[in-house]
């Protein structure tokens, strides 16, 4: 199951980042507009349904005053292009297992992998592999802030497949 957070001001590193692509980047493909969000897989035996359920009542994953808890496509645009950003070697977050496993009490968590999910609203039409080369993968040859090659994998994910990922989809989207 995945879900995503964002918090409810403008993210930090985003602004950051569309700070240096505004005042920095020189080419057709600068992103008018960037978003982030931290995006958890939980991994196990349990139900969906009554662990969504817990999940939205408690403030495992977010603190309702601060964050948005986004288990259905509502916050996403069929117009961004989304990028997953991972570590080579999947993050674990062990205190989220046990408190997820607290919460449910049968069934079993036996993973919360985090990763960042990065939106980027683009006017021209790009190929995926050169926005990954030019704006998202760090190197000599241009200002990418959002991975490094040698401790992170990068993923295009179409919006479809964002959709479909998140567990309310199919009661929004039908």
């Amino acid at each position: 199951m995945i879900i995503l957070t964002t918090l409810k001001q403008k993210d930090l590193a985003a602004v950051s980042a569309q700070q240096l692509f505004d005042n920095y980047y020189v080419g057709e493909t600068k992103p008018k507009k960037i978003n982030r969000y931290e995006q958890f897989e939980i991994i196990g035996h349990f139900d969906q349904n009554e662990l969504l359920e817990k999940i939205e009542n408690s403030y495992v994953f977010a603190n309702p005053n601060k964050h948005h808890l986004i288990t259905s496509p509502d916050h996403f645009n069929a117009n961004e292009t989304y990028f997953n950003v991972c570590r080579k070697s999947p993050l674990n977050l062990n205190s989220k297992v046990k408190s997820l496993n607290q919460l449910i009490g049968h069934g079993e968590v036996t993973a919360v992998h985090s990763s960042e999910l990065w939106a980027f609203q683009i006017d021209t039409p790009t190929q995926v592999d050169e926005l990954k080369l030019s704006l998202i993968e760090s190197s000599s040859n241009n200002l990418a802030p959002f991975a490094h090659p040698l401790i992170h994998d990068v993923a295009m994910i179409t919006f479809e497949d964002l959709v479909n990922a998140l567990p309310k989809s199919q009661t929004t989207t039908n």
